[in-house]
This record gives C-alpha cells, sequence and structure tokens, in this order.
C-alpha cells in the first residue's frame, strides 16, 4: 500500500481523536456542532437505516482443506522473511530541530550528514544512500532519489575520523563518546573552525541536491525509466550504463532513509532494500530526533551507538559560540528567522525591488568589515539598487555602528559570506 495514504489515514485518525475529545469537552457550553470530525464529517460513523439502499451482509468462507493448508505456508513463509529482520529504536533527546535551526543548519541535511558519517566510522567505507525527496511541483510528481553520500560529505567523514583518532580517552568525547570535553581546546581552535567549515560544506552540498531533486533534476528516476523503456522496446538493456559497476553500485543501496514529518506518530520505519543495508526511517522533532532502523541482522544496534556518539559530538562541535559561523549560504527561510529573531538586525519586511532585509544586512556587512579593519571587495552594490527604497526603510549610521559593534563582540563578520551576496539577495 502506498505510504502517503497510510499517513493520511493515521494522521486523521490521530486529529479526529483530539477532535473528539475536544467535542466532549464543548458540547455542553457551545453545542454539539460546535466543532466537526475530522473524519467523514458526520457521515462515515452514520448507523445504518431502512432507507440505505446498500445492505450490508456477512460473508462467510467456506475453506477446504488445501486452502487451509495454503494459508498456512503463506503465514510460515511471510513469517520467515518477517524474522530475516531486525528493528532497533533510538530516540535522541538532547537536541531536535529548534537547536539545529538556531545553529542556522537545515535539520534534514544535518540529520543526512549525520548518517552518512556514522556509517563510514562503523565500516570505514562509504555507501550508496538514498533519500526520497517529494517532486509535488509536477502533476503527479511522486519522488526522486538524493543520493546523500557527496564528496563534501566524504571529505569532511574523513576529516572527523581523523579527528577523532587524533584523541585519547576523555578528549575523545568531543568525537562523540561523550560531551564531557571542550572540542576546540581537545584539538585547538583552527582545526575546529576548519570542521565546521567542512561540515558547512556538508550539509550544504546536502541541501542543494534535495532541491535539484525536488525540481525534477535528478538522475535515478530519468536512469530508470530510460531501463525500462530499453526492456519494454528492445528486451534487454544492456547499455553500458545499466551493465556499469557505477550504476550497480549507485543501485544497491546500503542506507534507505526516509524522513516522516508528521506529528501524529511517534516513530516510524521500513525494512532494509538491500541484504546488506540499512532501513532507516526517521522524524525530526522540536527537541529530538526519532529513529527507526532495520536491517538483515547486520550491527543494527551498533551502528545506532555510533550515530547516537556522533549527534552528541555534533553538539559539541556546534556549540554556542561557535553558532554562528555554521551558515546556510542559501536558505531564505534561514535568512528570514536570522532577522525575526536577532534583536541586532531588526524585523524581516521584503519590499521594494530589493527587499529591506537585504538593504540591512549590506549596510551591517559594511560597517562590520569597516570595524575591522577590512576592504569591502565583490560585493554587489546593494545601495545603488535601492536607491529607490523610502529613507525610512534604511538604518540610521548611528543604529548600524550599534549592530557592527554588537555583531564584533558576538565574534560575527556578518550573516552572509561575501561571494553569497548576489545569491541571497536575489538578482
Amino acid at each position: 500500500m502506498d505510504g502517503h495514504t497510510v499517513l493520511r489515514f493515521a494522521s486523521d485518525v490521530f486529529a479526529d481523536t483530539i477532535v473528539s475529545f475536544a467535542r466532549s469537552v464543548t458540547k455542553d457550553t457551545h453545542g454539539a456542532d460546535y466543532m466537526k470530525p475530522i473524519v467523514g464529517k458526520n457521515v462515515f460513523f452514520k448507523a445504518p437505516s431502512s432507507q440505505d439502499k446498500i445492505k450490508p451482509k456477512k460473508m462467510n468462507f467456506e475453506l477446504s482443506m488445501e486452502h487451509m493448508k495454503s494459508i498456512h505456508y503463506s503465514e510460515t513463509s511471510i513469517s520467515d522473511q518477517v524474522m530475516q529482520n531486525e528493528l532497533r529504536v533510538l530516540e535522541f533527546k538532547s537536541f531536535g530541530k529548534r537547536w539545529i535551526k538556531s545553529r542556522k543548519i537545515s535539520p534534514d541535511a544535518f540529520v543526512q550528514v549525520a548518517m552518512c558519517v556514522s556509517h563510514f566510522i562503523l565500516y570505514g567505507e562509504f555507501a550508496s544512500q538514498y533519500e526520497s525527496v517529494m517532486t509535488k511541483y509536477f502533476l503527479h510528481g511522486r519522488t526522486e532519489a538524493a543520493r546523500s553520500c557527496t564528496e563534501e560529505a566524504k571529505i569532511f567523514a574523513q576529516a572527523w575520523l581523523q579527528m577523532a583518532m587524533s584523541l585519547s580517552g576523555k578528549e575523545a568525547g568531543a568525537a562523540g563518546i561523550s560531551k564531557d570535553s571542550n572540542l576546540d581546546n581537545a584539538v585547538g581552535e583552527n582545526q575546529a573552525e576548519q570542521l565546521r567549515t567542512l561540515f558547512r560544506n556538508a550539509v550544504t552540498a546536502q541541501q542543494n541536491m534535495a532541491r535539484q531533486c525536488s525540481q525534477g533534476l535528478g538522475v535515478d528516476r530519468h536512469l530508470y525509466g530510460l531501463k525500462q523503456q530499453s526492456l519494454k522496446h528492445l528486451g534487454h538493456a544492456n547499455q553500458s550504463v545499466f551493465t556499469s559497476p557505477a550504476y550497480k553500485k549507485l543501485t544497491n543501496t546500503i542506507l534507505s532513509t526516509s524522513n516522516c514529518g508528521n506529528p501524529s506518530l511517534r516513530l516510524f520505519g521500513f525494512g532494509p532494500v538491500s541484504p546488506e543495508g540499512y532501513g532507516i526511517g526517521y522524524i525530526i522533532k522540536d527537541d529530538g530526533i526519532q529513529f527507526c532502523v532495520s536491517s538483515k541482522h547486520r550491527q543494527t544496534a551498533r551502528y545506532i551507538m555510533t550515530l547516537q556518539k556522533f549527534l552528541n559530538g555534533m553538539q559539541e562541535l556546534l556549540h554556542e559560540d561557535a553558532a554562528q559561523t555554521v551558515v546556510n549560504m542559501n536558505s531564505d527561510e534561514i535568512v528570514k528567522d536570522e532577522l525575526k529573531n536577532d534583536e541586532d538586525t531588526g524585523g524581516y519586511d521584503s519590499i521594494y525591488g530589493i527587499s529591506e532585509m537585504a538593504f540591512k544586512q549590506y549596510e551591517i556587512r559594511q560597517a562590520t568589515l569597516q570595524a575591522t579593519g577590512e576592504t569591502l571587495t565583490n560585493v554587489v552594490p546593494v545601495a545603488e539598487r535601492a536607491s529607490s527604497a523610502p529613507e525610512s526603510s534604511t538604518w540610521s549610521a548611528a543604529n548600524v555602528s550599534i549592530a557592527a559593534s554588537k555583531l564584533k563582540q558576538k565574534g560575527r563578520r556578518s550573516v552572509f559570506a561575501t561571494n553569497e551576496e548576489e545569491e541571497v539577495f536575489g538578482y
């Protein structure tokens, strides 16, 4: 059965349970019709009446001995398949979506990189990783496959493991064994900053890939369609692209993952799609991350333990002082959140040809760089493009100076990198 159909049904039942309870509370004060049910709209649960055209009848099946034997052997066969798989659960409570977004990182990209790196830590090799991405931009759009094991994730994973192996004893806690040590002190601020930069690159690459897949720019579905057309019209798919080791490795998915953001579920999962692989269903909640990991009796519990340790290590890497250094330059939602929540830079008001947000950020960056004695190079002349904006939409020199001073006190140059400003500003 289609997963989205099941999820929709579960969501409706969950919502209807809540609404039914609310109706029982409010019916005496507001009337029975104050709140409508979610499922059925008062029709689904209607008792049958004599005017109904459909008369349900109980069906009695007469099963022969052969039928009974077939059912029995079918049950034993499916039980064998069930017993071939094991399932382990990790309900990670140290942080969740709220903490990850406070670090200006996409929560889903964060988890994807974490699963990739954890596999490398456990097995010392990189595996084909699959994330289902919705293609709802298109009529009857289904999914595309984002391949999350990117070159950037590989570089970060190797650097992370090298760092972890260089530590010993209590210091190894910064790599995910415990949370007792400070990573910057253990490996030095320069190496810690380099790890943050590599992690930022991995997260950005993952998010860019997911965005491209949602726009129909992935490769898996196109290649699969070509292969099916070849089988249909030529009777084979022996072309070199489909017989190559690269294609075989790509389609042998070791980490099959899917993110379910529905709040009506506590956990969700599915089986591995490869005998040597894992099936990982996860839900990123505000203050935790739920993982359901299955495999055909591989080291499932050990993988979960490795994943948990790595997440703890990332909490140490992205501590409060370093939070602002990890910024996703391509997320407009994060840009808006920054301006909504940071009193230093004011609120978000998207007006004029260029938004007031972009104009303010440009002025802050100018003032900040001037305060640090650096020059501003290769920057879009935003002030010229926003010259038509009313005077009231700009900050006074005094306010810009105050903002720059506060940014400097926090150790922040700017929310944006120079070479990203044109894209962020939307030109």
